[in-house]
């Protein structure tokens, strides 16, 4: 048995490949890393990456690029202000739509849209802008004013939801995608006024109903 010990300057990877060469040349080798001893005749790379980190290489690799992606956007949301993190996600919204081109808003894309919000109360603001976008939400400021001209306040949303009213649906969505002040104004009487409103214009008033008890559902990512 050769007993390499501890190899200088070599990574797992490495080390599991200089052990292989060994059992390829028919000798038997045995080597440490981390404090474990590996050897030539049983030693394979899930094997290793399984006793050294408590996974497979594939999802070790997986997990240190999520890892670092998320370290990435946590520095990135760090330095960001919010006038520019305001702008990157309307560039976002922008970047959705043909150039010069005016939305009308229609009651199929705001319930889309409020269905998405509703059924989704667990998403980060990145995640919820996108899942809008990717349903049609894109319209903006412009697109709303040009189309409802009077501006509408908090308690005209209440009332509008409640009697079913196009700019109120979509005054939620555009609140709630556009900034984490704007999300945090949908709140628990405004979730039901939601949830009313889609099974108002839907026809399912079943919709967001727990069929075992007499309250609405908590929502969640559908699988």
């Amino acid at each position: 048995m050769i007993e390499l010990g501890y190899i200088p300057n070599v990574n797992l990877d490495q080390m599991v490949a200089i052990l292989l060469k060994y059992k390829e040349e028919g000798k038997q080798a045995s080597a440490k890393f981390n404090g474990k001893t590996f050897y030539s005749d049983t030693v394979t790379l899930d094997e290793a990456y399984l006793e050294i980190t408590g996974q497979t290489r594939d999802d070790y690799i997986r997990s240190q690029k999520e890892g670092r992606k998320q370290m990435k956007q946590a520095r990135r949301k760090a330095l960001e202000t919010d006038e520019q993190r305001k702008a990157r996600r309307q560039r976002l919204v922008e970047a959705m739509r043909v150039p010069g081109e005016e939305i009308e808003i229609d009651i199929d894309t705001v319930i889309d849209g409020l269905k998405f919000i509703y059924e989704n109360p667990g998403l980060t603001q990145e995640q919820l802008l996108l899942g809008l976008l990717m349903v049609g939400c894109y319209f903006t400021y412009e697109d709303y004013h040009r189309q409802f001209p009077e501006m509408v306040g908090t308690g005209d949303v209440y009332d509008g939801l409640q009697n079913g009213e196009l700019c109120a649906g979509a005054d939620v969505i555009i609140n709630v995608r556009d900034s984490e002040f704007g999300r945090s104004r949908y709140n628990e009487s405004l979730k039901e006024l939601v949830r009313r409103y889609i099974a108002m214009h839907t026809g399912d008033e079943s919709y967001g109903l727990d069929p075992n008890t007499t309250g609405a559902m908590s929502g969640g990512i559908k699988k």
